[in-house]
Order: structure tokens, then sequence, then C-alpha cells
């Protein structure tokens, strides 16, 4: 063997081994990587936390009806201030009563062409803060005159805290998902490198708690408070 199929044999070796040392290093790789090309896992966790919601939102609506549209406004008006008056001797404050709608329609005859009466339609929001006292708010106003009742919506006040609870939770239980996987391979997990979240509520009903007989029945049962983080994790 001459000189240059010496120098070509050898070079053939060297483009081998670096060919192989190539394919080890991808299938050490197994997972994402990062830009600095460290490797890395990402995971989804899911945080849960339970609250008893405290306020309660209600839609209180009064409709009257007369053969003119002034005497039927006349008495809707009438009604809404009856009901207007029960709310705030219940404790709701001004604040927390809102009008979200004011309608007058007329009604046609048999024939549809000649129209023979009016309806006067008022709607108010109210929000009640004392949840014990909600199902009682709402039988006062029925018996001032709305005949138009729909909700309530329950509410947690302090939902946004109860939700960072459910968000750090989220948190763990991924770095938890995340060492599970590393250790299957011998490896442990570094630091967070990014994460991203999303969240929901679910309503689940629980046992309500004993009211007045004479109230409207308002069971607040509790909501879950649910976080959700996909996140990514340096794998040492």
């Amino acid at each position: 063997m001459n000189r240059r199929q010496l120098v070509l044999v050898a070079a053939v070796a060297v483009a081998a081994v670096a060919v192989l040392l190539v394919g080890f290093a991808l299938g050490r790789s197994g997972g994402d990587s990062t830009d600095d090309g460290r490797r890395a896992i990402t995971v989804t966790g899911t945080g849960v936390v339970k609250a008893v919601p405290d306020v309660a939102e209600v839609s209180l609506g009064v409709s009257a009806t007369a053969r003119t549209a002034r005497a039927a406004r006349a008495a809707s008006d009438a009604q809404m201030n009856s009901v207007l008056t029960a709310l705030k001797a219940r404790g709701i404050v001004a604040a927390d009563i809102q009008t979200s709608q004011v309608s007058l329609s007329p009604n046609f005859g048999p024939t549809g062409v000649r129209v023979v009466s009016y309806t006067a339609r008022n709607t108010v929001t109210a929000r009640i803060r004392d949840l014990d006292a909600a199902g009682a708010v709402i039988a006062a106003a029925a018996a001032a005159g709305a005949n138009e009742i729909s909700g309530p919506a329950l509410i947690v006040s302090h939902e946004k805290l109860v939700y960072q609870k459910a968000l750090k939770a989220a948190v763990a239980d991924a770095r938890a998902h995340a060492e599970a996987i590393a250790a299957a391979s011998g490896e442990t997990v570094g630091e967070m490198r990014s994460a991203s979240e999303g969240s929901g509520t679910v309503p689940i009903a629980i046992e309500a708690s004993k009211a007045d007989s004479s109230a409207t029945p308002i069971e607040p049962g509790t909501v879950e408070v649910q976080a959700n983080v996909t996140a990514t994790f340096d794998v040492d």
C-alpha cells in the first residue's frame, strides 16, 4: 500500500469515528433541548383549591300590563320602587343595585293588527354580599312585587387569592411530574426554564347551611378553582 492509499484510509476512519460520535450524542439527547443545548423536560401540572361562594348576584324584574303605555309604565315603576325599598330594607346598598333592562312593548289582539295593551318591564341586578341572607332578600323582593326572578350567580369574592393558591399547587405538580420522568432514566431535575398557564372553575354541590325557613332556599355549594401550568425544566 503506497502513501496516498494510507492517507485515504486514515481519512475514512476519522470520518467514521465522527459519525459514530454524533450518533451517540443524538441518542443521549432523547428529549427536548434548550437553546444552549442542555436537555429539558416539558410537563403539565394541575392545582385545585376548593372554595365556598360568599356573594350572590340575582336578577329581579317587574312587569305590568295595562291598556295604555303610560299606565303600564306607571304600574311597573311603582312595583320597582317597592322592590328597591325592600332590597334596601334588607341591607342591600345602592352601589350593589344596578338597572339591567327597561322595556315597553305592545300586545296585539287575535288578528295581530290592533294593539290591545302594553307591557312594561324593569329589571335590576342585586349583589348580595351576605350569602346567608340571599334567600330572605329574594323572598322580600318577590313579596314587594318582583315577578321575574332569575339567578342567583354564586361568586367567590376572593377568587383571585384562591386561584393563586391553585397556581402554586400546579407548579409543584408540574415539578413532581418532571422529577418522576427524570428519575426513570437516573437523572435529576434542575431549574424551571419557562411556564405558561390556563385556568377554569368547576362548581361542586355540597350540603347547604340551614337558613330561614320563610326564605327562598339558596345552597352555596363549593367551587373548585383550577389552575393548569405547562412548564419546562432543565435535566441534569
